[in-house]
């Protein structure tokens, strides 16, 4: 019993990598996965995965698992976070512009 345990853990290993994204991006934000942000942010990864084939992975990182809400813009600067979805308060340093909102 334990060699057709060893031979299916090795089956699935081969056929996991054989069908894993060849590309994998991180979104960051900083709220819960119940909210408009949320959401939006699984079903942008959603279809990112159906348009791309399964070739291009997002994963949401939601409720600040990797980066806290004055550390988001820092983390896309050093290519540690591919997306981030902070409020728009955080863009006013980079474009003045925005401080209307």
């Amino acid at each position: 019993m334990t060699k057709f345990l060893k031979v299916m853990a090795a089956a699935t290993l081969l056929v996991s990598s054989a069908i894993a994204a060849e590309y994998t991006i991180k979104l960051t934000h900083v709220v819960s996965p119940n909210t408009p942000k949320g959401k939006g942010a699984d079903f942008f990864a959603k279809r990112v995965g159906e348009l791309t084939n399964g070739k291009v992975e997002v994963i949401v990182f939601p409720n600040s698992q990797l980066y806290g809400d004055g550390e988001e813009m820092k983390a896309l600067k050093l290519g540690n976070a591919h997306i981030a979805m902070p409020s728009f308060s955080k863009f006013t340093s980079i474009v003045p512009e925005m401080q209307l909102f």
